[in-house]
């Protein structure tokens, strides 16, 4: 008896999993390689999947043009994959965002298919790396890749007990309001800042030494004070839900007072992701 679609797509996801199918918003018609990033797929409802490309030159020139830091680029051989016939590249500045369901459709389309080789968690572990690493992917994507095991204890102590959406955030209508800075700057001694792919780096880390976490202190640089920062009450302090590089560049820049929207716990199932 003949597996369904359904049954074949659901049987082979996992980490890593390899998936041959032509993608609608690529600029081409020929199918890719694309590989699933999720720890646990199986339970998530959106896959993230990023590409394979044999046109390894191009994409280093196209990379190399825009600034892109090198570990967005992972390369790999015919010897660590065997389903790729030339040495391949994949971009970590592209994520693409799937549904299970959507992979069903294109394998009862006829139009993908499900490889057997998993590509071994070392370069998933490089893919993830390259992700977090990407000035191009949103933090909304980088935190579905977030392993929980490599989560700093302290993070888990203090942080939001939800997994929410900052667009979702954004679209609440809370008056913009002003607080003391220092009310908030207990958060510049908590890890919640990314690097190499893991909570690992404080805000005064970056504050103290810029040249050294050059990516994230020009990112702090860059943040628009225009926009207020977004805080809920989280165990008994005010917790950021969106906005911490604005409260570094204030710091930075010596500001005393910062404007805030302090969102009620009510409108937890509204940003909830």
């Amino acid at each position: 008896m003949e597996m369904s679609a359904e049954v074949r797509v659901m049987a082979s996801i996992q980490s890593g999993s390899v998936f041959y199918f032509e993608e609608e918003t690529l600029n081409t018609t020929d199918a890719h390689y694309f590989v699933v990033l999720n720890k646990d797929p199986y339970t998530e409802e959106l896959l993230i999947l990023v590409v394979a490309s044999s046109q390894v030159e191009r994409r280093k020139e196209i990379a190399e043009k825009l600034g892109f830091p090198a570990e967005t680029l992972v390369f790999v051989s015919p010897a660590e994959y065997p389903l790729f016939t030339r040495d391949t590249v994949i971009d970590c500045n592209r994520a693409f965002e799937k549904t299970p369901q959507s992979l069903v459709e294109k394998l009862e389309a006829g139009r993908l298919r499900v490889c057997t080789e998993v590509m071994n968690a070392d370069i998933v572990q490089k893919l993830k790396t390259g992700i977090a690493a990407s000035t191009q992917i949103t933090e909304d994507v980088k935190k579905l890749l977030v392993d929980e095991d490599n989560v700093p204890q302290i993070i888990k102590d203090i942080g939001f007990d939800f997994s929410w959406s900052e667009e979702k955030v954004w679209a609440l209508d809370v008056p913009v309001e002003e607080m003391d800075i220092h009310e908030l700057t207990w958060h510049f001694s908590v890890p919640f800042l990314w690097e190499n792919g893991v909570y690992n780096l404080t805000s005064q880390e970056v504050i103290d030494n810029p040249d050294a976490h050059a990516k994230e202190y020009e990112r702090t640089m860059r943040a628009d004070l225009v926009h207020p920062i977004d805080i809920m009450q989280n165990k008994g302090r005010w917790l950021i839900l969106d906005g911490l590089h604005r409260l570094m560049k204030a710091d930075t820049l010596g500001m005393d007072k910062v404007q805030v929207r302090k969102i009620p716990r009510e409108n937890i199932p509204d940003i909830v992701e």
